[in-house]
């Protein structure tokens, strides 16, 4: 069940029968933004917690920024089609990547609140066969454009320059390149982690 603090109410519109209708748990409906600022149980801001507080920061600004200004005081039950578009049309072709990282959220939230009994119908934010239909697919928008590959044969030359750099960064890219390491598990990693007496990277 959704936890309020003592004496604490989840916030709705003031206006209109439809949103003075009771939610499950005897709460009124809540917003999109008491959603994701109280990190409510079960809900997406709440799944992601194991994130990194980098990550937990830009879920919540890009929602901030684009989409509560459109309707984050509006209970979830009153968001639909329109107003998620009027949150994405206007950035989806400029910040293609950002835009569809939005919906993404957007559609996240409405699931869990569909779950918890705030929404019905269908998710006004769902790509498949929905916004599909009024949005170009963003890889028809904006290119994936890759960094170039250092040829093999120079990877002798290039390890020996960066050998010869000083910092935590050149160690660590020393590192990733010989073990294979994803970037992320590298920056992550632990010296407890570290067998140096068997020369090896352990889980722990």
């Amino acid at each position: 069940m959704v936890i309020l603090l003592p004496g604490e109410r989840l916030p709705f519109a003031a206006t209109g029968t439809s949103v003075r209708k009771r939610a499950p748990y005897g709460y009124a409906l809540p917003t999109t933004n008491h959603i994701e600022s109280r990190n409510l149980p079960g809900s997406p801001a709440h799944e992601t917690s194991w994130a990194s507080p980098k990550h937990r920061k830009q879920r919540r600004n890009t929602l901030a920024t684009y989409a509560f200004p459109i309707f984050g005081g509006l209970p979830v039950s009153a968001i639909d089609t329109a107003l998620v578009m009027k949150c994405l049309d206007p950035i989806w072709h400029d910040k293609t990547e950002t835009a569809s990282r939005l919906r993404g959220r957007i559609e996240q939230v409405l699931d869990w609140a569909k779950v918890r009994g705030f929404r019905e119908g269908g998710n006004p934010a769902r790509w498949k066969g929905h916004l599909d239909k009024l949005l170009p697919a963003k890889n028809k928008i904006a290119k994936a454009i890759h960094h170039a590959a250092l040829p093999y044969v120079e990877i002798g030359v290039f390890m020996a320059e960066l050998a010869r750099m000083e910092g935590i960064g050149a160690r660590a890219l020393e590192f990733a390149i010989l073990t294979a390491a994803r970037s992320g598990e590298v920056r992550g990693a632990t010296w407890n982690e570290i067998d140096l007496n068997s020369c090896m990277w352990i889980e722990v």
